[in-house]
């Protein structure tokens, strides 16, 4: 348990000495009252730290150091942040310029897609010109046989030809009977 404020008797050169109350993470308030009760002087130093903002972060002595009474206790409060002030409409014109240069690759992006979509369509043409290139040279060269060849197929469709007919039963047709059916 620490001793603060307690009066323990007379200091150096007959001074009263007396106890340093710790007041560590206190407020400002509260450790200014406490280090005044116990017959001690606060002197306030802000720091920048991070901490709850108004509150003690450390003092100097010490808690439970013996000092001589009208001694100073040197706080060390956390003081709030300060943001840099902001100019709104520098601010403004910085988003609008980022707004306007997005915009620019969009569009530029835009333009490429757009030619590469081009450019697909051009080598789809290409190809399908090469495709119909391949067919009529295929045409050609079957339009190219020799008379014996074309003369040797013809006789084969031909052979061809006469044996299905052979196979197949002589049409004959029917015979008139007299009686004649009628439709409706």
């Amino acid at each position: 348990m620490a001793i603060s404020g307690v009066t323990i008797g007379s200091g150096v050169g007959g001074a009263v000495a007396v106890v340093v109350p710790d007041v560590r993470t206190r407020s400002e308030a509260d450790a200014k009252t406490a280090i005044t009760a116990a017959g001690l002087r606060p002197v306030v130093r802000q720091i920048e730290t991070s901490g709850t903002a108004g509150t003690v972060f450390n003092q100097d002595p010490a808690g439970g150091t013996v000092r001589n009474k009208n001694s100073t206790v040197s706080i060390f409060i956390i003081k709030t942040p300060t943001a840099p002030p902001v100019d709104i409409g520098q601010r403004l014109d910085e988003i609008k310029t980022a707004v306007g240069e997005a915009n620019t690759g969009i569009g530029q992006t835009k333009t490429a897609v757009d030619g590469v979509g081009t450019a697909v369509g051009e080598v789809k043409t290409a190809v399908d010109q090469a495709n119909n290139s391949v067919g009529q040279l295929k045409d050609a060269v079957g339009l190219v046989e020799t008379d014996a060849n074309a003369a040797q197929r013809q006789q084969e469709i031909l052979d061809k030809l006469n044996e299905i007919s052979e196979r197949l039963p002589k049409y004959e047709p029917p015979k008139a009977t007299g009686t004649t059916a009628r439709q409706k």
